[in-house]
Protein backbone atom coordinates (compact mmCIF):
# COMPACT_ATOMS: atom_id res chain seq x y z
CA UNK A 1 0.00 0.00 0.00
CA UNK A 2 1.33 3.42 -0.83
CA UNK A 3 0.28 6.65 0.80
CA UNK A 4 0.10 9.89 -1.15
CA UNK A 5 2.65 12.39 0.02
CA UNK A 6 2.64 16.14 0.06
CA UNK A 7 3.43 16.36 -3.65
CA UNK A 8 0.98 13.65 -4.71
CA UNK A 9 3.61 11.01 -5.43
CA UNK A 10 4.28 7.70 -3.67
CA UNK A 11 6.40 8.89 -0.80
CA UNK A 12 5.53 6.31 1.83
CA UNK A 13 4.98 2.60 1.36
CA UNK A 14 3.64 0.17 3.93
CA UNK A 15 4.82 -3.42 3.49
CA UNK A 16 3.05 -6.27 5.25
CA UNK A 17 4.65 -9.28 6.93
CA UNK A 18 1.93 -11.70 8.02
CA UNK A 19 2.08 -14.93 10.04
CA UNK A 20 -0.84 -16.54 8.17
CA UNK A 21 0.79 -15.85 4.81
CA UNK A 22 4.17 -17.05 6.11
CA UNK A 23 5.76 -14.18 4.27
CA UNK A 24 8.39 -12.08 6.00
CA UNK A 25 7.48 -12.99 9.56
CA UNK A 26 10.74 -14.68 10.56
CA UNK A 27 12.82 -12.06 8.75
CA UNK A 28 11.01 -9.24 10.51
CA UNK A 29 11.54 -10.92 13.88
CA UNK A 30 15.23 -11.28 13.12
CA UNK A 31 15.46 -7.52 12.58
CA UNK A 32 14.15 -6.86 16.11
CA UNK A 33 14.80 -9.85 18.37
CA UNK A 34 12.46 -9.34 21.34
CA UNK A 35 10.12 -12.00 22.76
CA UNK A 36 7.07 -9.74 22.98
CA UNK A 37 7.63 -8.64 19.37
CA UNK A 38 7.52 -12.25 18.16
CA UNK A 39 3.93 -12.67 19.39
CA UNK A 40 2.43 -10.27 16.83
CA UNK A 41 0.51 -11.88 13.97
CA UNK A 42 1.16 -8.96 11.60
CA UNK A 43 4.07 -6.57 11.08
CA UNK A 44 3.83 -3.45 8.98
CA UNK A 45 7.05 -1.95 7.68
CA UNK A 46 6.85 1.75 6.90
CA UNK A 47 9.21 2.70 4.08
CA UNK A 48 10.08 6.05 2.54
CA UNK A 49 10.75 6.80 -1.08
CA UNK A 50 14.36 8.03 -1.05
CA UNK A 51 14.17 9.58 -4.52
CA UNK A 52 10.97 11.59 -4.26
CA UNK A 53 10.47 13.62 -1.12
CA UNK A 54 8.70 16.87 -0.66
CA UNK A 55 11.44 19.32 0.31
CA UNK A 56 10.77 22.44 2.34
CA UNK A 57 12.13 25.27 0.26
CA UNK A 58 13.33 27.42 3.15
CA UNK A 59 15.90 24.97 4.50
CA UNK A 60 15.88 22.10 1.96
CA UNK A 61 14.61 19.63 4.58
CA UNK A 62 13.26 16.44 2.91
CA UNK A 63 10.04 15.17 4.51
CA UNK A 64 10.09 11.44 3.58
CA UNK A 65 10.40 10.30 7.21
CA UNK A 66 7.59 12.66 8.20
CA UNK A 67 5.29 11.32 5.48
CA UNK A 68 5.91 7.76 6.70
CA UNK A 69 5.24 8.88 10.28
CA UNK A 70 1.91 10.43 9.28
CA UNK A 71 0.79 7.27 7.44
CA UNK A 72 2.00 5.00 10.24
CA UNK A 73 0.33 6.99 12.98
CA UNK A 74 -2.99 7.02 11.11
CA UNK A 75 -2.66 3.25 10.86
CA UNK A 76 -1.90 2.93 14.59
CA UNK A 77 -4.86 5.12 15.55
CA UNK A 78 -7.21 3.11 13.30
CA UNK A 79 -5.94 -0.16 14.82
CA UNK A 80 -6.43 1.20 18.34
CA UNK A 81 -9.99 2.22 17.45
CA UNK A 82 -10.63 -1.43 16.51
CA UNK A 83 -9.22 -2.66 19.85
CA UNK A 84 -5.83 -3.76 18.52
CA UNK A 85 -2.42 -3.04 19.99
CA UNK A 86 0.44 -1.45 18.07
CA UNK A 87 3.93 -0.22 18.85
CA UNK A 88 6.43 1.93 16.96
CA UNK A 89 9.72 0.04 16.56
CA UNK A 90 12.60 2.08 15.19
CA UNK A 91 15.49 0.39 17.02
CA UNK A 92 15.77 -2.49 14.55
CA UNK A 93 18.84 -3.90 12.80
CA UNK A 94 19.02 -1.70 9.69
CA UNK A 95 21.46 -3.99 7.86
CA UNK A 96 19.16 -6.99 8.28
CA UNK A 97 16.14 -4.91 7.30
CA UNK A 98 17.89 -3.91 4.08
CA UNK A 99 18.97 -7.51 3.45
CA UNK A 100 15.51 -9.00 3.92
CA UNK A 101 13.25 -6.24 2.64
CA UNK A 102 15.24 -4.38 0.02
CA UNK A 103 13.00 -2.44 -2.32
CA UNK A 104 14.68 -0.27 -4.91
CA UNK A 105 14.25 3.40 -4.11
CA UNK A 106 12.83 2.79 -0.62
CA UNK A 107 14.28 2.75 2.89
CA UNK A 108 12.63 1.30 6.00
CA UNK A 109 11.70 3.82 8.70
CA UNK A 110 9.56 1.87 11.19
CA UNK A 111 8.19 -1.58 12.00
CA UNK A 112 4.72 -1.68 13.53
CA UNK A 113 3.59 -4.97 15.10
CA UNK A 114 -0.22 -5.23 15.16
CA UNK A 115 -2.31 -7.68 17.16
CA UNK A 116 -4.71 -8.29 20.01
CA UNK A 117 -3.30 -7.18 23.35
CA UNK A 118 -2.31 -10.15 25.53
CA UNK A 119 -4.21 -10.60 28.78
CA UNK A 120 -0.92 -10.68 30.73
CA UNK A 121 0.40 -7.51 29.10
CA UNK A 122 1.49 -5.07 31.82
CA UNK A 123 -0.75 -2.02 31.74
CA UNK A 124 0.47 0.80 33.86
CA UNK A 125 -1.54 3.92 34.39
CA UNK A 126 -0.58 6.68 31.99
CA UNK A 127 1.09 9.60 33.68
CA UNK A 128 0.39 12.61 31.50
CA UNK A 129 1.93 16.01 31.99
CA UNK A 130 -0.37 18.99 32.27
CA UNK A 131 -0.74 20.92 29.01
CA UNK A 132 0.88 23.93 30.66
CA UNK A 133 4.05 21.84 31.19
CA UNK A 134 4.45 20.99 27.51
CA UNK A 135 3.07 24.06 25.73
CA UNK A 136 3.91 27.71 25.60
CA UNK A 137 1.46 30.43 24.68
CA UNK A 138 2.96 32.87 22.19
Amino acid sequence: MCAPGTIGSEQAALALAHRALRRGEEETQECYDREWFKTAPIYIIGMKNVNENWVRRYDEKPHGDIDVAIAAEHLCLAATEKGLGTCWVCNYDTAKMQQFFAREGYEAVVIIPVGHIAEDCPRTEKKRKEMSEITEEI
